[in-house]
């Protein structure tokens, strides 16, 4: 994890790789909860919440992107601005069209399957940048001070 300040007014920027493996989700939501915490401005709940987004997006990269292969690495980059946090997760998965996933139906009971919904509830931006080698799951929160 390392971090770099570009130039004046630039975010504070901070990197983890770790193998598309569940065993690591730990770690990934300890590196969320500290960025959130070093906000200083985000309380316990809404760092619950926002880790808990970070938290399914790597999970989807390990399962639907990455297949459980560990050996591909599961690239995450959080960007700390005035006023917003961001969470970009890289994937060399096939890619998939952000607006096919439908919402899902309150009425019926799911196991599984509410990922995107839940991140789209916990974060204020969710896009999905499919590239030729890389794609990019990109997850906003504004951060709002009193």
């Amino acid at each position: 994890m390392g971090a770099a300040r570009e130039c004046a007014g630039s975010p504070d920027v901070l990197e983890l790789a770790v193998p598309s493996d569940a065993r690591f989700l730990e770690l990934i939501n300890d590196f969320t909860e500290r960025i959130c915490r070093h906000t200083g401005a985000l309380s316990p709940e809404e760092t619950y919440k926002i880790a808990w987004g970070v938290h399914e997006a790597c999970l989807n990269v390990i399962e639907h992107a990455h297949h459980f292969q560990a050996a591909k690495p599961l690239r995450m980059r959080a960007l700390l601005y005035p006023g917003r946090i961001e969470f970009h997760i890289f994937d060399s998965g096939p890619g998939f069209d952000l607006s096919l996933v439908p919402e899902p139906d309150p009425a019926q009971v799911f196991e599984r399957g509410r990922g995107l919904f839940g991140m789209r509830q916990c974060m204020d931006l969710v896009e999905y940048h499919q590239g030729a080698r890389v794609n990019c799951l990109r997850l906003v929160r504004q951060i709002r001070t009193a």
